[in-house]
């Protein structure tokens, strides 16, 4: 059995480790989420203007899959050139 010093000393140890960053495939996999994300949300609310407005012809579906892209390339750009986590 355990002595009390023992088991201080070995929690005194563990908390001195410090934990490892995340590593790339971390970072790049909330990338995908949060862009996954913003590009449903982008399309679903063209969707919404679409069903809302009850044009023949779905032009904001159009112009939000356009706008999402254009928004993905800049986060991405933004995101990974400055190296932010």
């Amino acid at each position: 059995m355990k002595s009390q010093s023992e088991k201080k000393k070995k929690h005194q140890r563990s908390s001195k480790h410090k934990a490892d960053p995340p590593n790339g495939y971390l970072r790049f996999t909330g990338v995908a989420f949060e862009l996954v994300i913003f590009n449903l949300v982008v399309v679903w609310g063209g969707y919404k203007l679409d069903q809302y407005t009850g044009t023949k012809v779905p032009w904001f579906i159009i112009v939000s899959v356009f706008l999402s892209v254009a928004g993905t390339i800049f986060y991405l750009f933004k995101r990974l050139d400055t190296g932010d986590e």
